[in-house]
């Protein structure tokens, strides 16, 4: 799976401990959803997709840990959501936010909630 010109939604999956079958996945055509899956620690599985056309968001992962497996990521379209993540920390985030900032992002960042 390298292309998907749609929409990817990895939601409310509480078992899901990673991302297996993701990491050959380079583009999104519209969004890319992360949200309730409160066994995940990190997107590591992810570190190959370079544009998400629409929007991403890394909602309620309570054990996320990083982004740092998205720090390859060269465009996102539209916004960036990140909230209620509760472990992922406001350093983390500002990081990945002025990694993506430096790769020419101008859209909408939101980060709202999470974690220490």
């Amino acid at each position: 799976l390298a292309e998907v010109t749609g929409s990817v939604g990895i939601e409310r999956n509480p078992q899901l401990v990673n991302l297996d079958g993701f990491f050959s996945l380079r583009s999104v055509g519209k969004s890319l959803d992360v949200k309730g899956s409160t066994g995940l620690r990190s997107l590591t599985e992810l570190y190959k997709v370079r544009t998400v056309s629409d929007h991403l968001v890394v909602f309620r992962n309570s054990q996320l840990e990083t982004l740092r497996a998205l720090r390859r990521l060269q465009s996102v379209g539209e916004a960036i959501y990140i909230r209620e993540n509760t472990v992922l920390s406001d350093s983390v985030i500002t990081v990945f936010r002025d990694t993506m900032i430096v790769h020419g992002f101008r859209g909408q960042f939101t980060s709202i909630d999470n974690g220490r």
